[in-house]
């Protein structure tokens, strides 16, 4: 074979040899786009993690909305019906969470902020005041570690604002006019994600939410200046004539966290003559179970630990047997309560244009010793089961008055804002 053809099967072969090793170096690289094969880990965004959500029986209505940002305002209330029972979804991630700012006060106190708006008024969620909600100028914010930080939960609602006693993500808010004028009131709505959405109920107009168990029956305690209970969620009432002598303002359970044992509620009738009544709630309908007592002007009730706290102008009364028997005292309370009992003998003169009264009451879950009471002139304190009383701040009007054992404080809202106060030991 002649140079010339070996010359160019060596061409040849060096080109097969080229084109081996390209396709070769071709498969070898495909591994590469493998979509099985395991890529690098990417970068991990960090998130706030939510605060445990409380276990409770969700109310039969409709599926939360995710949370939105600390600062955003809500859209418009919703309006709906009473939807059938819903599987809630996860607890969306809140927002950043924005601590409330502290400010040692002289009298003891601290101020609180929410994202520099002051606090209106705060609600208890649950009897150990755990989660609580409160409202700035912009809007719901709710806490998951009794008062700590607090996270964007709403648009604020107008009247009265409760949540249900056995489930602290439903939330009623209502109220009624003026009485003895037959003013109309407020619609009243209702919420069952904790703020985010709220549905209204043409039928409860005008009525102001006092005791709610939410469940099956969905049981609304509430007044239109006469005692209405509706046992659908609050799209239908019923009034309840045994006390049409009285205009119902307040009431209380005996079982922080139910309602199927008993419940006082309070009234005050003409002349300014107040009475605190029973009910039977362990039967299939509330019935009526007398008059516990009588007092002047209005007044606040409250109900834990076996015990009823009962604070009117004239001074506190404390009960241990279910309202059969009462203790009264005004001791640390001369200078904001009544000398005498109106009802009874004349008002000494440097009295008369006094406002006088009570219209909070708070009983520690744990001690039943330790007892608050705000009204027209302050707040104060007694730790030795209403024997004696000591002021806490200033002479404001108080609005709010709520103990979380959680954080072990004592938040107390008037016109002047909200305070923080440790609870004594």
């Amino acid at each position: 074979m002649n140079r010339s053809v070996w010359a160019n099967r060596g061409r040849t072969l060096s080109v097969l040899a080229i084109i081996g090793a390209l396709l070769l170096t071709a498969c070898s690289g495909a591994d590469n786009n493998d979509p099985t094969a395991t890529a690098p880990p990417a970068t991990e965004t960090a998130t706030i993690e939510p605060a445990p959500t409380e276990t409770s029986t969700p109310e039969p209505t409709a599926t939360a909305s995710p949370e939105p940002t600390a600062t955003a305002t809500m859209t418009a209330t919703a309006t709906a019906t009473l939807e059938p029972t819903a599987t809630p979804t996860t607890e969306p991630t809140p927002s950043p969470t924005a601590e409330a700012t502290e400010v040692p006060l002289p009298e003891g106190g601290a101020d609180l902020r929410i994202l520099g708006k002051a606090i209106q008024q705060i609600v208890a969620g649950d009897s150990e005041g755990k989660v609580l909600y409160a409202t700035t100028a912009v809007g719901i914010s709710r806490s998951r570690d009794g008062g700590r930080t607090w996270t964007a939960s709403g648009d604020n609602q107008a009247g009265v604002m409760l949540a249900a006693l056995n489930n602290p993500e439903v939330l009623y808010a209502g109220d009624y006019g003026v009485c003895a004028a037959g003013s109309p009131g407020v619609m009243m709505t209702r919420s069952v994600d904790g703020g985010f959405t709220w549905a209204e109920f043409v039928n409860g107009t005008g009525i102001r939410p006092l005791l709610v168990e939410a469940g099956q029956q969905s049981t609304v305690v509430g007044s239109n200046c006469s005692l209405q209970i509706s046992t659908n969620g609050g799209q239908n009432f019923d009034a309840y004539d045994d006390v049409s002598n009285a205009d119902i303002y307040a009431a209380a359970s005996s079982d922080p966290t139910a309602l199927d044992d008993q419940m006082v509620v309070l009234g005050v009738g003409e002349g300014g003559t107040g009475r605190l009544y029973r009910y039977d709630l362990s039967g299939d309908q509330p019935e009526f179970d007398g008059e516990l007592t009588e007092f002047f002007g209005l007044g606040a009730v409250a109900w834990s630990g076996g015990r009823i706290v009962l604070a009117t102008p004239t001074g506190i009364g404390i009960s241990d047997d279910d309202g059969e028997t009462w203790t009264w005292s005004r001791a640390g309370l001369e200078d904001v309560t009544y000398s005498v009992n109106p009802l009874e003998e004349p008002v000494p003169q440097d009295e008369v244009d006094l406002s006088l009264g009570f219209t909070v009451v708070a009983i520690h879950p744990d001690n039943p010793d330790q007892i608050w009471v705000g009204g027209q002139l302050g707040a104060f304190v007694s730790t030795n089961g209403g024997q004696t009383w000591t002021q806490l701040g200033d002479n404001s009007q108080i609005d709010s008055l709520v103990v979380s054992t959680t954080t072990n404080r004592v938040y107390i809202s008037s016109d002047g804002g909200t305070r923080a106060w440790a609870i004594d030991e």
